[in-house]
């Protein structure tokens, strides 16, 4: 197989992923913060794989159903989805250009874009074509999706720290780690199972992860206000954006609630 197709396979769904978000972005970031965090993403496949090495050998029953459930979400869920989510709040939360809702996706994605990036490159380069674009399909748009629910939690949780809801702020925080990482878990899972109803339900949930992924990034990203209300022209905008939060709201808890009951089902009727 020629290794220059293989490398293409593996780089170009990173690079439409990144162009996509990118382009939504009315305010447009820095490159130069961009280039950054995507470099931290890349980088962080070294803890990442350190911790999973490690975090493997404590688990000792690997065989159920529920070891199966924790492992995973332990040595991929919580482990890559927290270094993501350590980075992105180290790097940028505090910075004076994170000034926009749609700002806490864009750098959430590049960072799980410049993981996958090195992720999706392995695969490939081991597996071959089919992989690839099978991966292009599902995983690489299953780890936008879990960047968006984290930034946009995250964006919320620096609004509320801006308004000086300290109670609001936390409880915002904690959903944009624990969000990617149940959404990762569950999606991790039922690949793992290779079972009719696993299959089932992992077609269903590419579904869903393709479909408010979309709605997510449309609605966030066509509201243009700062985080201080600087941008606001007009009652009917004001309006408009209130309507949008509340309609992202109803669907980010109606996918939550999803997720863990996917989990439930999937670990009661698998392991009956």
């Amino acid at each position: 197989m020629n290794i220059y197709l293989l490398i293409f396979i593996a780089c170009i769904p990173i690079i439409l992923m990144c162009t996509y978000i990118y382009k939504k972005d009315k305010d447009k970031e820095p490159t130069k913060t961009l280039r950054k965090i995507f470099i931290y993403g890349v980088i962080s496949i070294v803890p990442i794989v350190v911790l999973e090495i490690l975090a493997n050998k404590i688990i000792i029953d690997k065989n159920s159903i529920v070891s199966l459930f924790i492992n995973i979400f332990v040595t991929i869920g919580l482990i890559e989805e927290g270094i993501k989510w350590t980075i992105v709040n180290k790097s940028v939360y505090d910075d004076i250009e994170f000034n926009h809702a749609y700002d806490a996706i864009i750098y959430s994605v590049f960072v799980s874009l410049g993981f996958a990036l090195v992720e999706n490159f392995i695969y490939v380069i081991s597996n071959g074509v089919s992989i690839g674009i099978l991966r292009a399909l599902t995983t690489i748009p299953a780890h936008t999706f879990t960047a968006v629910i984290m930034g946009y939690f995250l964006g919320k949780a620096k609004q509320e720290d801006i308004n000086k809801n300290e109670v609001l702020a936390k409880k915002y925080m904690f959903l944009s780690l624990i969000g990617p990482i149940l959404c990762h878990t569950v999606y991790d899972f039922l690949i793992f199972r290779e079972t009719s109803i696993a299959t089932i339900l992992f077609i269903i949930m590419v579904v869903v992860i393709y479909i408010i992924s979309i709605k997510i990034i449309s609605k966030i990203s066509s509201i243009d206000n700062n985080f201080d209300g600087s941008k606001y022209d007009s009652k009917e905008r004001v309006k408009y954006e209130s309507n949008s939060i509340l309609f992202i709201d109803s669907l980010m808890k109606v996918l939550i609630i999803t997720l863990v009951l996917i989990a439930i089902y999937a670990l009661i009727i698998l392991a009956g």
